[in-house]
């Protein structure tokens, strides 16, 4: 069905432009293509034309259902729906035009590469980016932009890194709406691992507060979250080890640049996962079961969070104040009458304290 869309796009006009983004800049080739109205139509009935005897649609409702006459009505039901559908597009497609909807661009350096892809949405000769996605490098600089924008919404990642000895340090932003959300410093990250997936890197990644007019209130609601957020942060570490087939991700969570608790994940291969003996265990919780996730949640000792959130900088107000919302949470949850129904997932049990694989420090 990917090769439908690509070889309905025709062909447009080719042009040197240079491709820039951070302050660095890649001289290329650009390609256009267009889709017209027409077109757009042609390329959803022939997919939908494609997708009606598709033996591996066919096989996923196979698969799906265990009951076999199920199975064939539910497929026959698929057909009828993908039948009505061209009925309705051949009705529509009466009206359809040759004028262009949708515009297609692709940047190719000098060597061949593709260094940069945008589609838009064309009205008449205004064309608006949708989707625009640009890596220009020189010698061991590179730069990234990519852009998702719809109506009056958009979503920007973009900045700037130098690459050595196999390894990326470099600043980049999010954006969300034109505003700064999360700022993002990567250092010594592999961009070629030994093995595809053991990469070794850090994120340094924190949340500015947003720069707003005063008077603006509307803008202050909308900063808000961001605020709060402001002068918290996250480290992230990768660590993997390709011989040995391991892979550690620590997440340490900072305020004012200080760690206020981290989590490690570690990951191998191995023969399987061996599940304990629940019997042999000094005590477990059945999730499923609301007087003991009740006592599960009355047992819980914060002591050490909240001696670590102090410790890390937090005001001490803020700091009782997040102690009362924790204590009133528990003893809410330890009034059945106000209690809700949990909806935790079925057949899961919550190990104790000791035998829980993260730990806050």
């Amino acid at each position: 069905m990917e090769i439908i869309i690509i070889d309905s796009f025709e062909e447009g006009s080719s042009v040197e432009e240079s491709v820039s983004v951070d302050g660095i800049s890649e001289e290329c080739t650009a390609y256009e293509g267009i889709i017209s109205e027409k077109s757009a139509y042609t390329i959803v009935e022939k997919v939908l034309t494609t997708a009606k005897d598709d033996e591996e649609i066919k096989a996923l409702f196979d698969q799906w259902s265990d009951d076999a006459s199920n199975e064939e009505n539910q497929y026959k039901d698929f057909q009828n729906l993908i039948t009505d559908a061209l009925d309705d597009m051949n009705r529509d497609d009466e009206g359809s035009t040759d004028n262009e909807a949708f515009s297609s661009k692709v940047w190719v350096n000098g060597d061949g590469k593709i260094v940069g892809r945008q589609f838009g949405i064309t009205d008449g000769t205004d064309t608006t980016p949708v989707f625009t996605w640009k890596a220009p490098s020189e010698g061991e600089d590179s730069a990234l932009l990519l852009e998702l924008a719809a109506d009056d919404s958009s979503f920007t990642f973009t900045g700037s890194g130098k690459t050595a000895d196999g390894l990326l340090n470099g600043d980049y932003i999010l954006a969300v709406n034109g505003t700064e959300t999360v700022d993002i410093n990567v250092e010594n990250l592999e961009t070629k691992p030994a093995k595809a997936g053991y990469y070794n890197g850090t994120f340094n990644i924190s949340f500015p507060a947003a720069e707003t007019d005063s008077s603006d209130s509307e803008a202050d609601t909308d900063t808000s979250a961001t605020d709060m957020l402001a002068g918290f942060g996250a480290v992230i570490k990768l660590t993997s080890d390709a011989d040995a087939d391991t892979s550690t991700l620590d997440l340490t969570v900072t305020t004012s640049g200080a760690a206020l608790a981290t989590l490690s994940i570690t990951g191998s291969y191995g023969e399987g996962v061996e599940i304990p003996d629940f019997a042999s265990l000094d005590k477990t919780y059945d999730a499923t079961d609301d007087e003991a996730m009740t006592e599960y949640l009355t047992e819980i000792n914060w002591d050490t969070f909240l001696a670590n959130v102090k410790a890390a900088g937090v005001p001490d107000e803020l700091a009782t104040q997040l102690e009362d919302v924790l204590k009133a949470a528990v003893e809410s949850a330890s009034q059945p009458a106000r209690r809700g129904k949990m909806r935790i997932l079925k057949q899961t049990q919550i190990l104790p304290q000791k035998m829980m694989q993260h730990n806050i420090t």
